[in-house]
């Protein structure tokens, strides 16, 4: 992999061992280290997710329009299966229903269990 590349992205949570559960359980993420102050989890294409403990509730959400976005987006194989894990999760919040675009690709925002909006696609099956 040719630098310059994404190595981490950082959100703002309140319970890391909560956080570190969730991200693993839904994703699949591989935890790396809980720091105290902060953990660490990897996705399956290397790319780190530090969450910061935080007690002020801050999100990582931004709005264009009124209308809020996520700073984190994720690809996934099996959308489905991931509204699953959401929805058994205890802890996302689905923000609508699955969106389908004119190629295929599917799309879903919901909230962790912080209220951080993430945004997720599957790529159609060829």
């Amino acid at each position: 992999m040719k630098k310059p590349y994404i190595s981490h992205v950082q959100l703002p949570v309140n319970d890391l061992d909560q956080a570190v559960e969730w991200y693993c359980g839904v994703f699949g993420c591989r935890l790396e280290g809980n720091f105290g102050d902060f953990a660490s989890v990897k996705f399956g294409n290397d790319v780190n997710l530090f969450m910061w403990k935080t007690e002020t509730g801050t999100t990582a959400n931004f709005t264009v329009g009124g209308e809020e976005y996520p700073v984190l987006g994720v690809e996934v194989d099996d959308m489905d299966a991931l509204v699953g894990k959401v929805e058994v999760s205890g802890g996302g919040k689905l923000k609508g229903l699955i969106v389908t675009d004119d190629d295929g690709r599917r799309f879903l925002k919901f909230h962790d269990p912080f209220g951080n909006l993430i945004v997720t696609h599957e790529e159609p099956k060829r």
